[in-house]
């Protein structure tokens, strides 16, 4: 009954390391400005497949972990420019942006493809921010 109960538990363990193991963690830009910008952020990831989001203030750099079985990393950056911030695939709506309180309003990405059209510049990484005029 004991070595049955130990087979059980180890089994379990493997179980769940295994399913662990299955996250994917990425990091990539999103813009902002401040606190309540990582509130907004970080919330927007709130959603199934998603185990934690973290974005830094200072470096614009959002660490996130999640099951790319439940989310992709294309609807992670499209939530988030849905929530009115800029990721290097997508620039959120101009309404949206708008309607951030002042204390958000960051200096907009640039993009060489037409809006929400695969990665910026057609790199897979930060978008090219040099020469950019600050109009928002």
């Amino acid at each position: 009954m004991k070595i049955t109960k130990f087979i059980g538990m180890i089994l379990l363990c493997l179980i769940g390391l295994n399913s662990f193991a299955q996250l994917t963690k990425t990091s990539f830009e999103v813009s902002g400005k401040c606190l309540e910008c990582k509130k907004r952020i970080e919330n927007s990831l709130k959603v199934l497949g998603v185990t934690s989001a973290d974005w830094n203030v200072n470096s614009q750099i959002l660490s996130v972990s999640y099951d790319p079985k439940a989310i992709k990393l294309n609807k992670l950056q499209k939530l988030i420019s849905n929530a009115g911030h800029d990721t290097p695939k997508f620039r959120a709506d101009q309404d949206v942006y708008n309607s951030l309180p002042a204390c958000c309003k960051y200096e907009r990405m640039t993009y060489s493809k037409s809006k929400n059209e695969g990665s910026a510049n057609d790199m897979p990484g930060m978008p090219d921010m040099s020469g950019h005029s600050g109009h928002h």
